[in-house]
């Protein structure tokens, strides 16, 4: 058995797996970034590389596939992650490639994610989809007739900075899609509404619940990602949306505004036929786009 070792680099953790070419996942390991230098991280992604690859039973490791927060720019080979210290355009590969006997392979958390969903995801055999990341932050991974969208300048999908009119009462005006509709952004709208402080997953808990507040925070929230959507429905005219991150725990719940919201104002005809849906592979998405990346 050929094994693909897969690494995903987050804004706080790394988590890393051994992949099968049939899309097996095993081994899987995560802890915490190492937030002390460049050489400090660096060292660790080689340790947790070595850690992950010696858990295979049988078979042999065959390359070694990276996402990485930030911006990955493959013609430079560098990459710009701002919430790691020293990853200012550093040479990722070149970095790790003197400190294992591998393959290296290096591509955006966004197209790693989408990238899975396009293996053994919602977007298997489908040649226009989007996968709308909505967590701590707002990212695209964007496949249009069959290729990755990436941009000029290797920052395609970065729709957390859409500019949106601001709805419900905000001093900011306009507002980032980020700051109306990321987990922050519910969080901070529950402070405001309550004075209780409580993040987005304890709000959608709420919600859930039936409590009033808790669901007025989560239906204006949907109200800004329907508002984001409709704008990402008219740029790519999709087949599939697929939403993942942190606001798949509470999908029930702003589903129907998001849909409400798309009923009145997207695009008459493309809006219609879109479909929205759940990613159902959750932290495992992007493990499993890197290794097809990889294979």
């Amino acid at each position: 058995m050929e094994w693909m070792v897969a690494t995903d680099i987050g804004g706080t953790k790394v988590a890393s797996a051994l992949v099968s070419r049939e899309g097996k996942i095993s081994a899987l390991h995560q802890e915490p970034i190492s937030g002390t230098s460049l050489e400090s991280s660096i060292e660790q992604l080689v340790q947790v590389y070595r850690q992950v690859s010696a858990r295979r039973m049988g078979g042999n490791v065959v390359g070694w596939a990276l996402d990485v927060p930030g911006i990955w720019d493959s013609g430079r080979q560098k990459v710009w992650a701002p919430n790691i210290p020293g990853w200012d355009w550093i040479p990722l590969g070149h970095l790790l490639a003197a400190k294992v006997s591998v393959p290296l392979f290096i591509e955006s958390d966004r197209t790693a994610a989408l990238l899975g969903e396009a293996w053994k995801g919602e977007g298997a055999n489908c040649a226009d989809f989007l996968l709308l990341i909505v967590g701590t932050g707002i990212g695209l991974g964007a496949l249009s007739a069959g290729k990755v969208v990436s941009g000029a300048h290797a920052v395609g999908g970065a729709v957390g900075w859409f500019l949106l009119p601001a709805l419900f009462g905000e001093e900011k005006n306009p507002l980032t899609w980020e700051e109306a509709a990321a987990g922050p952004a519910m969080a901070a709208r529950y402070v405001r509404m309550t004075g209780t402080h409580a993040d987005a997953k304890a709000v959608f808990l709420r919600a859930q619940r039936g409590e009033q507040a808790a669901r007025e925070v989560v239906r204006q929230t949907a109200v800004y990602l329907g508002f984001g959507i409709a704008n990402l429905i008219a740029a790519f005219d999709p087949e599939l949306i697929v939403v993942s991150g942190g606001i798949s725990r509470g999908f029930n719940l702003v589903e129907g505004t998001i849909r409400q919201t798309l009923d009145a104002f997207a695009h008459p005809i493309s809006s219609k036929k879109v479909r929205l849906v759940k990613s159902k592979l959750g932290s495992e998405g992007p493990l499993l786009g890197l290794a097809s990346m990889g294979f």
